[in-house]
């Protein structure tokens, strides 16, 4: 059975240059660039020998091999000069990496999942829900991609921040919802103030994250006990390197009410060890 494609953020667009870069898109290395002011990216391996294009040269808007001097275009994976072949020879068409659909999305790439594939749908817009005043928050976590998006479904406290409002880590609102496509989980939340004060009998407010199963996406809503929506956001995380990962929250949030401090979806600046040390992992094994 063939797998859907889906689109998977690998890196911030800031981060992106007319260098080549490695990037990964779930197991598999791609070697990116800005050729022309166009994002494109391949396979990171030469069809030669296998050797790493991420460590290539851009010459004359294309990925040069460092070892054997192999052209490739970005936009089909062509291999388009071998500089060893005679004037008469001719480079075979079947001489190619495979090319990957690149898209900018709110400050991030998009790698579309299946290589030599054009994306079977538009782009989705991280628009937030229209509640009130637009909210975004961004950050660099040094923590590792996939254990940020761990952390959100098992201990989503070490990852969110919102104001005036501490999540209950160890209280799910029953199992987790599963599909192919996604992850549902809701969280008890209270008042920051009755943080560390013993268990709580009430829980005022409701977390709940929709994770997409692939792509590093994830939907965040905080909900009061009578169901009305305080706060949403969409939030895209992007591997950086090994040990670190951009996370964008991108949301909006209702008026605030009398005295109330305005709540609205953010991120921590700094991953707690112990607790993440302490975090069960239960939610995040439905991604497994």
């Amino acid at each position: 059975m063939t797998m859907r494609g889906f689109r998977h953020q690998v890196a911030n667009l800031s981060y992106v240059s007319d260098k080549s870069m490695q990037v990964t898109s779930l197991d598999q290395h791609l070697v990116l660039a800005r050729i022309k002011g166009r994002e494109e990216a391949l396979a990171d391996r030469c069809a030669n020998r296998g050797a790493a294009l991420s460590v290539c040269m851009i010459v004359d808007g294309q990925f040069e091999c460092p070892y054997h001097g192999w052209r490739y275009e970005g936009r089909n994976g062509r291999c388009m000069i071998i500089p060893n072949l005679s004037k008469e020879e001719r480079v075979p068409k079947t001489y190619r990496v495979p090319a990957y659909a690149v898209e900018e999305s709110d400050g991030f790439i998009h790698i579309w999942s299946q290589g030599d594939g054009a994306p079977e749908t538009a782009s989705p817009s991280l628009a937030p829900d229209a509640l009130g005043p637009e909210t975004r928050d961004a950050a660099l976590i040094a923590y590792p991609y996939q254990a940020c998006i761990d952390l959100l479904l098992d201990a989503p406290d070490i990852i969110l921040n919102i104001p005036g409002v501490a999540i209950v880590n160890q209280h799910r609102f029953g199992d987790p919802s599963c599909t192919a496509d996604e992850i549902d989980v809701r969280y008890a939340a209270i008042p920051a103030s009755r943080r560390g004060k013993g268990l709580a009998s009430d829980y005022p407010f409701q977390v709940r994250i929709r994770a997409a199963a692939h792509g590093g996406n994830a939907h965040v809503l905080l909900t009061r006990d009578n169901g009305n929506t305080v706060a949403a956001a969409h939030m895209t995380f992007a591997p950086v390197r090994r040990t670190l990962c951009t996370i964008l929250a991108y949301g909006s949030r209702t008026e605030q009410q009398g005295s109330e401090r305005p709540m609205h979806i953010g991120i921590k600046r700094v991953i707690d060890p112990t607790a993440a040390r302490d975090a069960v992992d239960y939610v995040s094994r439905f991604l497994k």
